[in-house]
């Protein structure tokens, strides 16, 4: 889920004024949300536990609703019939006008200008289906299937996190699992080794210095720009359904395996002290084989000499229609610049999936399990993933290892160009000595340029 720091501010800034106690795991994000309700229920009159359930219950009840609906919003007439009907089976705490009207306040309820009833926010709604779902767990695990076979959807993804966030069901976690393995389950599990690699290799070789970032990118800035973006989608209201436009197949596993390890991996950082150790090792190593394996998958649709020959003519036909208005079109120079721009569009997209499998699953605290799953079947790509986590979460060049890495024979010029960029990220971003800058330059071949900051 996404983690601001205001949102923790505003747990941290009430805790005082409200006198109730925070739940202890507060870094997971589920707790977050659950202490920023409570504190809304507070801060509208419902004080007692046994009110602030009857309104999670309601609440949980109202979104299961929506769920089977298939809708947004429920309509006065159509409300007013869930409340009566939800009342003869439940006791209310308050009137049935007085705890609507609390709820309104609360602001975790609205009623909308035209006078339908929906949640504020699409993450409230998130939370109480996943609540509901996971308070009737003998009936909800079905769907949770579903969801998880559908979890390209952003809402899916969500629910399923914060339904985590409240169960410890070893079916859910199979459940899991069982869909990490079913995603380009043909496909084998990418090593990035140089013997694998040759047929990217070859072609990619006079790009590598290219593709190193230059000094002139500012991180900074491009960090500030993603969470901006990130916070406006976090407290955008609810809107219709994004239409599925993903109908190609290696379109679709590739979202599914990216929703799936963003979520096994927020699972993973916020249950590693209450699941068992060898459950958090399948969750990782799953999570990890599924990015593998979808590399591999977009590795098949080029690996064919002819294939690549026939997408650089075509990409070099693109190019000299852009450069038509030239005296004369260098045919030569054109394929060129469509080779360096077709195996640059690869090699970036080996690059993001390996990035964003680290940052799925990437935790100082989850490293002795990504060490345990990485040695267990060493290659250089899970070599690659684990060093990259170790660089990011722990703030941790180990050297010694770096340098055994690049020059190991075994690893791939993609998987060395990778694990440069890494490092000069690590060295842009965080205070490095001039020293420890050169000899990384001398060992690991790095322009030093591209080492300052």
């Amino acid at each position: 889920m996404p983690a601001y720091p205001f949102l923790v501010l505003s747990v941290l800034s009430n805790v005082e004024t409200l006198n109730r106690p925070l739940n202890p795991q507060m870094t997971s994000y589920g707790y977050c949300y659950e202490a920023l309700i409570i504190i809304a229920f507070m801060k509208c009159g419902l004080k007692t536990d046994d009110q602030i359930g009857g309104a999670i219950n309601f609440l949980s009840s109202f979104a299961n609703q929506l769920y089977k609906d298939e809708i947004n919003e429920m309509s006065l007439s159509d409300f007013t019939i869930f409340l009566e009907e939800y009342e003869k089976k439940i006791a209310l705490p308050f009137k049935k006008d007085i705890f609507i009207k609390k709820l309104e306040n609360s602001r975790l309820l609205m009623k909308s200008t035209l006078g339908n009833y929906r949640f504020d926010y699409k993450y409230v709604f998130y939370y109480f289906l996943a609540k509901y779902f996971s308070d009737n767990i003998e009936f909800s695990l079905s769907e949770i299937e579903k969801l998880c076979k559908n979890i390209h959807k952003d809402e899916n993804a969500y629910i399923v996190i914060f339904f985590s966030h409240n169960t410890k069901s070893n079916t859910f976690y199979d459940i899991l699992l069982r869909e990490a393995d079913s995603i380009c389950s043909m496909e084998e599990i990418v090593s990035l080794s140089k013997e694998e690699m040759k047929f990217f290799d070859d072609s990619y070789q006079s790009l590598m210095d290219v593709l190193l970032p230059n000094k002139t990118h500012n991180y900074k800035t491009e960090r500030n720009l993603r969470l901006e973006n990130s916070h406006e989608q976090e407290y955008s209201p609810i809107t219709e359904d994004e239409k599925d436009v993903l109908n190609e197949e290696h379109i679709l596993n590739l979202r599914k395996s990216i929703k799936l390890t963003e979520a096994i991996g927020l699972i993973a950082k916020n249950r590693y002290t209450s699941l068992e150790k060898t459950k958090i090792r399948q969750l990782i190593s799953s999570s990890i084989d599924l990015n593998l394996r979808q590399i591999n998958s977009f590795f098949s649709l080029f690996r064919n000499s002819d294939t690549q020959r026939c997408l650089i003519e075509f990409i070099a036909d693109m190019v000299k229609k852009e450069i038509s208005n030239e005296k004369k079109i260098d045919d030569d120079k054109c394929k060129k610049i469509a080779n360096n721009i077709f195996w640059g569009m690869n090699f970036f997209f080996v690059f993001a999936i390996i990035v964003k499998t680290i940052q799925s699953i990437g935790s100082e605290k989850l490293i002795p399990f990504i060490e345990e799953v990485s040695d267990e079947k060493s290659t250089p790509a899970k070599q690659l993933i684990l060093e990259g986590v170790k660089i990011i979460y722990s703030k941790n060049l180990d050297k010694n290892t770096l340098f055994k890495q690049i020059k190991n024979s075994d690893y791939s010029n993609v998987a060395k160009t990778i694990l440069k960029m890494l490092v000069i990220e690590r060295c842009r971003m965080n205070p490095t000595d001039y020293r420890e800058i050169q000899q990384l330059s001398v060992k690991m071949n790095i322009p030093i340029e591209k080492l300052k900051k």
